[in-house]
C-alpha cells in the first residue's frame, strides 16, 4: 500500500487558490526528494505493522502482541514518528478503544456478579459507547474517502469478535432484555394511569370512555421477569408491586364471601355484591366480572325460589280454607298446586331448568322430550336466560360449593325444602304426560316408566300407577323369559323322543302369548316392546308349532335308509314334503342371518331339506327326461341306465311322486327296444344270403365297372327284405316309448336311412333321352337325384353323436365328415343286418355323389361347347374353336360320356346330339380339322428336331432328371409308411396312410393360415379341415387307380405338406385358401411352380451356372424325326457326367492354384471337355446305392458369396422334404462345416428349424438351430416347441448325477446335439451375455418343456466335465450343446 502526503498547508483555502501546484512549490523545500530518500524506510515500517495487524486477526497466530494495550499503545507511538498517515493508524486507534471499552465492561459484569445488580443506565452507557465505535463515519486523521472508511468499519466489526467476544454479546443482550421490560411497563403504566394509578394510590372510578386493561397475570409476569435481569427497576418495580398487592386483597375478599358457612342466602348475595363493587378498575383479575354476575344471579334464583315457594304455601292455605270438604280432593289440590305453581314459579322453573334434576339420575331419551313438553307447558312472560349448572361448577374452584348452598339438600332445608316441592310438581306433570304416551300407546320403554318413578312422590296417585304398570310388565317379561328358557332347553335335545314335553311347552308359549295380546296387559305388554321379548316368543312358538306338525311323519326320523323295493310304509307325499320346507322356521325371514338358532330346529330342518332337495333333484331329472304334462318335448337322448336309476332311487322309498308310474312304463319298454335292437339288428350275425360280406364295390359311381346297378344288387336280395321287416318291427316298438334313449334315437335313424334308399330305388327309370340300342339303361333324373342327395345330407349329417357311440359300442364305426361319409366293421364285429344297412347306405351316398359331380362337370363341358358353337354360328369365324381338333374331340368325349352316365339331363342330352349332327353335316369344319391335322403333324417334327439339336433344353431337363431319380428310389421303397410322427384322428382300429394324409394336409393349411395372420377359430377350422378333405381326395384320384397308395400319391402329399406350411412362400397358400388356385390345379404343379420366388431364383441360377458347363459330343444327334430311347439314356447320363468332369476340373484347377508345378489332366483355360469323355452308357436298372452315387457326384449350384468347399448332398431319404436349401452348409461357425454333411437341423413342433431360447434371469432371449449328428439313433423333428424358456439352474456336479442316474433307470433317453447358426448383432450379444453369466455362476441352465423332458444347455467351459458329452467324436470345445432327456417315445431313425 503506498503511503498518503500529508495533508499541505493550505486544505482550507477551498476554490480560492487557482494553481495548488505552483503554492506547493513556493511552499515546500525540495518535497519530491525527500520522498524519494525516506519513501522505503517509512513503506517498511507500515507494512510491518499491518501484517502484524492482520496476523493478530487470526486464532491460530502466535504473534499476540498487538492484542494488547500495552502492543497497540507502542505501534501508534511508533507510527506518529513517520510523517505519513495510513488506514493501519486508523485500525490501531479503534482497537485502542475497543481494548478500552473491554477492560470497563469486564468491571460491570464483574461487580454484576460480586456486589448485585447495577442500575439499567450504567448498561445502557456500556451499550452506547460500544455503538459509537462500530458505528464511526470517517477516520479523524485522514481525508474523507469511502473506501477507507468501509475498510475501517469492516476491521472492528471484525475486531469486536476478536477483542470482547464475550463482553459485547453480555452488554447487548442484557441492554435488549431490559429495553423490552421497560417497554412492557410503560405499556402498563400507559393503561392505568387514566385510572388514577399513582404511587401506589388507587382512584375511587375509572375515567370516562376507558375501555382499556391490563391483565394482572401481566403484571405478575412482568415481576417475575424483572427477578432474572442483570440490571434493575427499582421505582418501577415498586409501583407494580402496590398493584399487585391489592388485587391478591380483593381475590382474598371475594373467596371469604364465597366459603363463608354462617351466611344465609340474602347475606352471601349482599356481600358478594359489595365486594364485586370494590373490583380494582382497568385490571382483568380472577374471579373476572361475568362470573361474579353468574354467581349473583345463582344466589338471586334462590332468594326468588324461596319466596314464590312461601307464597304458594300462603295462597294454597287460603284455597283450602275456602273450599268445601267435598271439593277438597287430591286432583283438586294438584290442579290448584299446579296453577300456582305455573302463575308465580314459571319464569323461576324455566331458568333454573337445570337444578330440577339431581346429578345421580340419568334420563333416557323419551323423558328428556317430556321433560322439553313440560317446560314449554310452563308460561314464560319474564324468561331472562337459563342457568347452567355446568357453567356454573366450572366458573371457578368455589362454583360447586356456592351451588350446594343453593340447591343442597342442606340449604334446602334450612330455607323450607323450596326446591323439593318444586321438583315435586314437575316430575308430577311429567308422569300424566307419561301415562298419557303409554294410554295413546306411544314408544315407551319400561326402563322410563322406572326411572320417573324414582323421581316423583312416593305416596302420590301418578306414583301408585306407575308402579301397578311396572309390576304387571315385570311379572309378564318374567313368565316369557321362563316359558322360553324351558323351550330352549328342550330343543337341545331329541324332541322326536320326548313329543309330549314339546307340545306341553307349546301350550305354554301359546298361553303367554295371549297374555300379551290381552286388553288387561296391553300397556304392559307395551313397556316390552323394545325388549324384543314378544319377537323372540312368535319365533319360538313358530319353530315349536313347525317340529310338531314334522312329528306327523315318522318317515322324516328315520335313519335306516330303504330300497326302492321295500319302501316305508309311512312315506311322505311329495306335496306334503314342499308344504314343509316351506314352512320351515330356519328359512323365515325373521330369523335370516341369526346363528343362535336352535339345535333341534336346525337338525330337523336339515332332515327335511335333505330330504326336499333330494325328492326335487329327482324330479328335475324326471322334467329333463320324460315328456310330462308341464313339458310334453323332451328333445335330449338319454341312456337307459338313467331310467332305471331313476326307478331305483332310495327316494322313493320315502316319498311318493305321482310321475312314478310313467316312468316305470317308460323303462320297461326301453329295455325291451334295447334287447330287440341288439338281437334283431345290430349284434346278431345273419346267416341268410349276404351281399356285404363279399368286397364292396368303390364309390365312383352307382354303375360299377362290370355293368351292375349297385342299387339293385342291395334292394333285390332277401337281406333288403329282412331288414326291412325288422325295422317296422322296430319302429313300432319305438313309437311307443315316450323318451328318447339312445336305442330310440338309433332305431329312428336307421329308418330314416332305410327310406332314403327306398326312395332312391323308387326314383330309378328306364327311359333315357339315348337313342340307339343302348337306350334302355337304368338311369336317374337329374332333379330327383338332386332331391335324394338333399334327403340323403340331412339323414346322415344329422346323425347324433349318442347314436355314433351306440353303433360303435356294437363294433361299427361311422364317419360322417365334410367330404366322405363310411361305415365300416371294427375289429371282433359281425356282418349283421345292420351293419349291411349301414355300409350299402354309405356307399351308394358317395356313389350318388360321384355320379353328381360327373354329370355336373359333363353339363358344364356341353354348355361351354354349345357356346362356342353357336358363337361361330353367328359370327362365322373359325377362331372361336380355337383349335377345331380340340373342339371336335371334346364333343366326341362328351356323346360317349352322355352314354354311361348314371344320372342324366334329357333337355341337355338331346342338345348335345344336335350339336353333333350340325357338326357333322358342316363342311367348314370338316375343312378346317383337315387343316389342323396335317399342321400338327409338321409341328411335332419341327419340335423333335429342336429337341435334339439345341443343348440348352437337355440342361433345361436337369431338375426334372433329378426327380425322376429321386422317384425311382422312392418307387423302391413303397412299402414304407409314413412316419407316425402325428396324432390320429380316429381310434387305432380305423387308423390309415389316408387319414394321416389329412391330418399333414390340415395342420399344413393351419400353419399356413396362421402365417397369414388369419384367427382360428371355429368358422376357420371347419373350413380348413373341408379343404384338406377335399385336397386329399383329389390327390388319391389323380394318382391312385385302386385302393393301393401309389408312390406318386405319397409324393405329392409330402410336397405339397411342405410348401403350404413354408413361411417363406405364404401366396401359395393365401391362394389356394381364397379359391384363386384349383385344388385340380394344385396337385398336377410341379415343384418348380409349388416352390416360392426365392427357391426358383436359386434354381434358375442353378440352371444359368451349369448351362456355361455343359457341351454335348458332336455325332450324338441322330437326324430322326423322334427320339430313341439309347439317346434318351445317353443324353441323361451324358450331362450327369459333364456335371462330374466339370467338379473334378474345379478341383484341379485350386490345386494348381495352391501347388503350380502339379500336373494336370486338363488344360488351364480349357471351356470344354473331349468327345471321347462320353462313356458307356449307364444301365437303365437303378438302386439305391446306384442312385446315391449319381446325386453326390451331381455338383451343387456355386453359392454367392462363399469360397468354402461345398460338402457333397447327402440322398433324401422317405421322411426329408426335398428341396434345394438342402445344399446350403450354415454360414455362421465354420467349426460346424466339417459336420454339416453328416446330420441335419431338427425342425420344430411348429415345423420350422428357428428356436426360440428365453432367460428369464437375464430378462433376454436369442435364437438359434439345433444340429443333430446323422449318427444318432433318435429323430427328434417336430419333437420340442419353437419356444423353450429357462426353468432353472443347476451345478454341475448335479446336474453330471441328474443325467446318469436317468441313463441307469432305463426310462429315459438321453439325446445329445449342438447349437448351430447364432446371427445377428443383438442375437449375438444376447447368446453372449448368456453363456458368461452360466460360465461365471458355474451352473447349466434348464429349459422348460414338460415334467417328463428336460433340455439343458452346455456352455463351452463346461464340455471337459461334463460327462454325457465326453463320448461325443470331434467334440467343438467352442461350441454349447443341448441335452435332452426325456421319457417321452421317441421314433427310430430309418437308417438304424
Amino acid at each position: 500500500m503506498l503511503p498518503q502526503l500529508p495533508s499541505p498547508p493550505f486544505s482550507g483555502l477551498g476554490e480560492s487558490v487557482s494553481d495548488r501546484t505552483t503554492l506547493l512549490k513556493e511552499n515546500t523545500k525540495d518535497v519530491i526528494s525527500v520522498l524519494s530518500a525516506n519513501c522505503y524506510s517509512h513503506s517498511h515500517i507500515v507494512g510491518n505493522i499491518a501484517a502484524k495487524l492482520s496476523s493478530s486477526m487470526q486464532n491460530t497466530s502466535q504473534d499476540t502482541s498487538l492484542r494488547s494495550k500495552e502492543g497497540v499503545t507502542s505501534a501508534l507511538a511508533e507510527l506518529r514518528q513517520i510523517p505519513i498517515l495510513s488506514v493501519v493508524e486508523e485500525k490501531l486507534h479503534a482497537r485502542d478503544r475497543l481494548i478500552d471499552w473491554n477492560d470497563k465492561a469486564l468491571q460491570t459484569i464483574e461487580s454484576t456478579t460480586t456486589t448485585g445488580k447495577q442500575q439499567f443506565r450504567v448498561v445502557e452507557k456500556l451499550h452506547n459507547e460500544l455503538s459509537n465505535i462500530l458505528d464511526m463515519t470517517n477516520c479523524p486523521n485522514v481525508r474523507p474517502d469511502e473506501y477507507i472508511e468501509r475498510e475501517v468499519k469492516c476491521f472492528v466489526a471484525e475486531d469486536v469478535k476478536l477483542i470482547c467476544p464475550e463482553s459485547g454479546t453480555w452488554v447487548r443482550y442484557q441492554y435488549k432484555r431490559g429495553c423490552d421490560w421497560k417497554k412492557n411497563y410503560l405499556s402498563i403504566k400507559s393503561v392505568l394511569q387514566p385510572y388514577g394509578y399513582d404511587f401506589g394510590e388507587i382512584s375511587s372510578s375509572a375515567p370516562v370512555g376507558s375501555v382499556l386493561a391490563v391483565d394482572v397475570s401481566r403484571i405478575r409476569n412482568l415481576l417475575v421477569e424483572h427477578d432474572t435481569l442483570a440490571s434493575c427497576f427499582i421505582e418501577e418495580c415498586n409501583h407494580l408491586r402496590e398493584i399487585e398487592k391489592q388485587v391478591n386483597d380483593w381475590a382474598a375478599a371475594v373467596d371469604q364471601v364465597l366459603v363463608n358457612c354462617s351466611y344465609q342466602l340474602e347475606e352471601r348475595h349482599n356481600e358478594l355484591v359489595k365486594v364485586e363493587a370494590s373490583r380494582p378498575k382497568g385490571i382483568i383479575t380472577n374471579p373476572p366480572q361475568h362470573v361474579v354476575d353468574l354467581w349473583i344471579r345463582v344466589l338471586v334464583w334462590g332468594i326468588n325460589l324461596k319466596k314464590g315457594v312461601e307464597s304458594i304455601t300462603e295462597q294454597l292455605f287460603s284455597w283450602k280454607s275456602s273450599q268445601l270438604s267435598e271439593h277438597r280432593t287430591k286432583d283438586a289440590e294438584l290442579q290448584e298446586s299446579l296453577r300456582l305453581t305455573n302463575l308465580l314459579l314459571a319464569s323461576i322453573i324455566i331458568e333454573g331448568q337445570d337444578f330440577m334434576l339431581s346429578n345421580e339420575v340419568t334420563l333416557t331419551p323419551l323423558l328428556m322430550q317430556l321433560r322439553s313438553k313440560t317446560i314449554a307447558s310452563f308460561s314464560n312472560k319474564h324468561y331472562t336466560g337459563l342457568i347452567s349448572r355446568r357453567e356454573v361448577i366450572e366458573s371457578s374452584t368455589h362454583g360447586e360449593f356456592l351451588l350446594s348452598r343453593v340447591i343442597g339438600l342442606e340449604a334446602d332445608s334450612q330455607s323450607g325444602f323450596p326446591l323439593r316441592f318444586v321438583r315435586d310438581m314437575f316430575w308430577r306433570v311429567m308422569a300424566r304426560s307419561l301415562m298419557e304416551n303409554v294410554n295413546n300407546r306411544g314408544s315407551v320403554d319400561l326402563n322410563d316408566v322406572k326411572t320417573l318413578s324414582t323421581l316423583c312422590v312416593c305416596d302420590s296417585e301418578v306414583s301408585s300407577s306407575l308402579n301397578k304398570l311396572i309390576d304387571d310388565a315385570e311379572h309378564l317379561q318374567r313368565n316369557a323369559a321362563n316359558a322360553l328358557t324351558v323351550c330352549s332347553n328342550l330343543l337341545q335335545t331329541n324332541c322326536f323322543r320326548h313329543q309330549n314335553e314339546v307340545r306341553k311347552s307349546l301350550v305354554d308359549l301359546q298361553s303367554i302369548q295371549a297374555d300379551f295380546k290381552s286388553q288387561k296387559l296391553e300397556s304392559a305388554a307395551r313397556l316390552l316392546r323394545n325388549t324384543g321379548v314378544e319377537t323372540v316368543l312368535e319365533a319360538k312358538l313358530l319353530s315349536v308349532a313347525w317340529l310338531v306338525d314334522t312329528f306327523s311323519h315318522s318317515v322324516l326320523f328315520d335313519s335306516v335308509n330303504c330300497s326302492a323295493q321295500n319302501p316305508s310304509s309311512d312315506r311322505i307325499s311329495v306335496d306334503e314334503l314342499r308344504l314343509l320346507h316351506a314352512r320351515n322356521p330356519v328359512s323365515a325371514p325373521s330369523n335370516a342371518g341369526r346363528r343362535d338358532l336352535d339345535k333341534e330346529v336346525v337338525r330337523v330342518h336339515n332332515l327335511v331339506k335333505d330330504l326336499y332337495n333330494r325328492a326335487e333333484a329327482w324330479r328335475t331329472t324326471v322334467k329333463s327326461l320324460i315328456p310330462l304334462e308341464d313339458r310334453p318335448i323332451v328333445s335330449d337322448i338319454i341312456k337307459v341306465g338313467a331310467i332305471e336309476a331313476l326307478i331305483q332311487s332310495h327316494i322313493l322309498s320315502k316319498v311318493t311322486f305321482p310321475e312314478l308310474s310313467t316312468i316305470k312304463n317308460a323303462a320297461s319298454i326301453a329295455i325291451e327296444l334295447q334287447d330287440r335292437l341288439a338281437n334283431q339288428l345290430l349284434c346278431v350275425e345273419y346267416h341268410g344270403i349276404d351281399v356285404n360280406k363279399g368286397r364292396l364295390p368303390d364309390r365312383s359311381s352307382l354303375m360299377a365297372a362290370s355293368g351292375d346297378f349297385l342299387l339293385y344288387r342291395f334292394t333285390g336280395g332277401e337281406m333288403y327284405s329282412a331288414i326291412e321287416k325288422v325295422l317296422n318291427s322296430l319302429k313300432e316298438t319305438s313309437s311307443r316309448l315316450s323318451v328318447t334313449t339312445e336305442d330310440k334315437a338309433t332305431v329312428d335313424w336307421m329308418v330314416k336311412v332305410f327310406d332314403w334308399v327306398t326312395s332312391l330305388r323308387d326314383a330309378v327309370t328306364e327311359q333315357t333321352a339315348i337313342e340307339g340300342p343302348n337306350n334302355m339303361r337304368l338311369v336317374l333324373k337329374v332333379d330327383h337325384a338332386l332331391s335324394i342327395l338333399e334327403d340323403g345330407h340331412a339323414v346322415f349329417y344329422s346323425v347324433a353323436e349318442e347314436v355314433q357311440q351306440q353303433l360303435s359300442f356294437h363294433k361299427i364305426a361311422t364317419k360322417v365328415l365334410p367330404g366322405k361319409v363310411s361305415v365300416e366293421m371294427m375289429k371282433q364285429g359281425t356282418f349283421t343286418l345292420g351293419l349291411s344297412l349301414l355300409r350299402w347306405t354309405a356307399l351308394l351316398f358317395e356313389c350318388l355323389k360321384a355320379d353328381l359331380d360327373s354329370q355336373d362337370r359333363w353339363k358344364e363341358s356341353v354348355l361351354d361347347v354349345t357356346e362356342t358353337y353357336a358363337m361361330f354360328e353367328a359370327n362365322g369365324l373359325v377362331s372361336a374353336f380355337g383349335r377345331v381338333t380340340d373342339f371336335n374331340d371334346k364333343v366326341k368325349d362328351l356323346v360317349s360320356v352322355a352314354a354311361n352316365l348314371v344320372i342324366q339331363d334329357d333337355d341337355l342330352i338331346r342338345s348335345l346330339f344336335r350339336l353333333s349332327n350340325k357338326i357333322s353335316r358342316s363342311d367348314i369344319f370338316k375343312k378346317h380339322l383337315d387343316l389342323e391335322r396335317i399342321a400338327s403333324e409338321e409341328r411335332r417334327f419341327a419340335l423333335e428336331k429342336i429337341r435334339f439339336e439345341a443343348p440348352s433344353n437337355i440342361v433345361n431337363e436337369r431338375s426334372d432328371h433329378l426327380d425322376s431319380l429321386l422317384a425311382r428310389l422312392s418307387s423302391s421303397n413303397d412299402d414304407v409308411a409314413f412316419q407316425d410322427d402325428e396324432d390320429s384322428l380316429f381310434v387305432a382300429d380305423d387308423a390309415s396312410a389316408r387319414d394321416k394324409s389329412r391330418l399333414f394336409l390340415e395342420k399344413s393349411l393351419f400353419k399356413g393360415v396362421e402365417t397369414l395372420g388369419m384367427e382360428l377359430n371355429t368358422v376357420t377350422r371347419d373350413f380348413v379341415s373341408n379343404l384338406a378333405w377335399e385336397l386329399e381326395l383329389a390327390i388319391f384320384m389323380q394318382y391312385c387307380s385302386n385302393e393301393t397308395l401309389s408312390s406318386e400319391y405319397r409324393e405329392k402329399v409330402r410336397s405339397l405338406r411342405f410348401n403350404l406350411q413354408d413361411p417363406k412362400n405364404p401366396m401359395l397358400c393365401t391362394r389356394v385358401v381364397s379359391g384363386q388356385l384349383d385344388i385340380s390345379d394344385l396337385i398336377v404343379m410341379s415343384t418348380d411352380a409349388l416352390a416360392s420366388k426365392q427357391l426358383k431364383q436359386i434354381r434358375q441360377q442353378v440352371v444359368q451356372d451349369a448351362i456355361k458347363n455343359v457341351v454335348i459330343s458332336p455325332g450324338t444327334i441322330e437326324a430322326s424325326s423322334g427320339i430313341t430311347s439309347e439317346l434318351a439314356k445317353k443324353i441323361g447320363i451324358e450331362s450327369i457326367k459333364k456335371f462330374s468332369s466339370n467338379k473334378e476340373k474345379t478341383d484341379s484347377s485350386l490345386q494348381r492354384f495352391s501347388a503350380p508345378n502339379t500336373n494336370s489332366a486338363i488344360s488351364p483355360g480349357s471351356n470344354f471337355f473331349s468327345p471321347m469323355q462320353v462313356e458307356t452308357p449307364v444301365a437303365t436298372t437303378f438302386n439305391n446305392s446306384t442312385v446315391s452315387e449319381l446325386l453326390a457326384a451331381i455338383p451343387p449350384p456355386p453359392m454367392l458369396g462363399n469360397e468354402r468347399p461345398v460338402q457333397p448332398l447327402k440322398p433324401p431319404t422317405m421322411d426329408t422334404d426335398y428341396s434345394p436349401s438342402m445344399m446350403y452348409p450354415p454360414h455362421d461357425f465354420s467349426s460346424f462345416e466339417s459336420s454339416r454333411s453328416h446330420g441335419h437341423h431338427i425342425s420344430s413342433q411348429d415345423g420350422s428349424e428357428e428356436f426360440s431360447f428365453t432367460i428369464s434371469r437375464l430378462k433376454i432371449s436369442f435364437t438359434s438351430k439345433i444340429f443333430i449328428d446323422q449318427g444318432c439313433e433318435f429323430q427328434l423333428d417336430g419333437f420340442l416347441p419353437a419356444s423353450l424358456v429357462e426353468k432353472g439352474r443347476l451345478p454341475v456336479d448335479e446336474f453330471n448325477k441328474f443325467v446318469n442316474d436317468k441313463s441307469k433307470s432305463g426310462k429315459w433317453k438321453v439325446v445329445i446335439m449342438k447349437l448351430s447358426a447364432i446371427s445377428g448383432t443383438e442375437n449375438t450379444n444376447s447368446y453372449k451375455k448368456f453363456y458368461k453369466e452360466y460360465e461365471s455362476l458355474r451352473r447349466i441352465c434348464m429349459l422348460q418343456v414338460s415334467d417328463t423332458t428336460k433340455v439343458f444347455l452346455i456352455t463351452p467351459k463346461f464340455l471337459r466335465i461334463c460327462k454325457c458329452v465326453n463320448s461325443i467324436q470331434d467334440l467343438s470345445r467352442s461350441s454349447t450343446y443341448v441335452v435332452v432327456t426325456t421319457k417321452e417315445p421317441l421314433s427310430y431313425c430309418q437308417s438304424n
